[in-house]
């Protein structure tokens, strides 16, 4: 995967059933834009085998609204190990639970955790925001 981020490309495998039979795809794609993470946050939730928390789902999407207007796209958007979301850029990853938002650097042999609580309809807390401001992400160019 690294490879392919490193080509500016993602990759993600993904099955479909077409009456009894099952088909596995690999779908490579060129950077994400946020439309396609939207997508994505869909086609996660409707495939999950245990339901995410609609609290959850409310989060990321509106994290995903807030990142959209003014950072880049992450390198990967998929399902967490548990029913919840994770962005990843480079080195930085934030993971969407119901009632939280957690950031994770990894560094060479060690990797910073913070948790931030924050409910949908809630403003994001201002150090979860200062954490955005740190490398890799990327500011966005204004929208049209």
């Amino acid at each position: 995967m690294k490879a392919l981020r490193d080509l500016g490309l993602l990759s993600f495998a993904t099955s479909v059933s077409i009456g009894k039979q099952q088909r596995e795809f690999l779908v490579e794609l060129t950077r994400s834009s946020w439309d396609e993470i939207t997508a994505r946050l869909d086609l996660i939730v409707a495939e999950a085998a245990e339901p995410f928390d609609s609290q959850t789902v409310s989060n990321g999407r509106e994290l995903i609204a807030y990142l959209r207007a003014r950072f880049t796209p992450p390198d990967v958007f998929n399902k967490g190990y548990w029913s919840t979301f994770s962005l990843s850029w480079d080195n930085f990853e934030i993971e969407v639970f119901d009632e939280r938002l957690e950031t994770y650097r990894f560094f060479e042999g060690a990797t910073d955790i913070l948790h931030f609580a924050r409910k949908p309809g809630e403003p994001f807390p201002r150090e979860f925001l200062a954490e955005l401001l740190m490398p890799p992400l990327q500011v966005a160019p204004p929208a049209p």
